[in-house]
């Protein structure tokens, strides 16, 4: 009961800000899609193969967001944005271990960890299970840990940050399954 207490109070005082719901989603569609570049630059420079290619494959989705936030359309994406990823994670793998000649260092592992957080967390997100955002949290923390290791210790603040978009959403749709009563 308790816990049920706290989130939904953390929801009143969201709430209470009064913050247009659908300019926020347009303009954090809009944010996403202009840090793309930066990162895929920043990938590239430093050989991150794997997270450069999965950082590309998400260009279509944030479009796609994007055109459903204005439109205001509540869509499913279409059935082939998850064969784009898959894609092209493949090829920044096969990218990786081509140029580091297997899989032999810490900064591919990290990617790797990065990848499959981000694949499992999709997974439950699209089941409708909310522990997909525990999933995007520990895809941010090897995110923070591989900027560590390209010595970009500004971007770790970054990502530290967007923890807590993600846990935000995360506190949001444990409250709405709280008002639903389907916790």
């Amino acid at each position: 009961m308790a816990k049920k207490i706290i989130w939904i109070s953390v929801y009143r005082f969201l709430e209470s800000l009064n913050i247009d719901k659908t300019k926020l989603k347009i303009w954090s569609w809009i944010s996403l899609l202009i840090g793309i570049p930066f990162w895929l630059i920043l990938f590239k420079i430093q050989n991150n193969s794997i997270a450069l290619a999965l950082e590309a494959s998400a260009i279509p989705s944030i479009v796609i967001g994007l055109i459903f936030s204005v439109k205001g359309l509540n869509k499913k994406e279409p059935f082939w944005i998850k064969y784009v990823v898959i894609y092209s994670i493949v090829y920044g793998l096969h990218q990786s271990i081509s140029y580091y000649n297997g899989i032999n260092n810490e900064i591919q592992i990290t990617e790797i960890i990065m990848v499959f957080t981000f694949l499992i967390g999709n997974y439950y997100l699209t089941k409708g299970k909310n522990t997909g955002y525990i999933y995007y949290i520990l895809m941010h923390v090897s995110c923070i840990y591989l900027m560590y290791l390209n010595e970009y210790h500004g971007l770790m603040w970054q990502q530290l940050i967007s923890i807590g978009f993600v846990v935000d959403a995360y506190i949001i749709s444990k409250i709405k399954k709280l008002e639903n009563g389907s916790v």
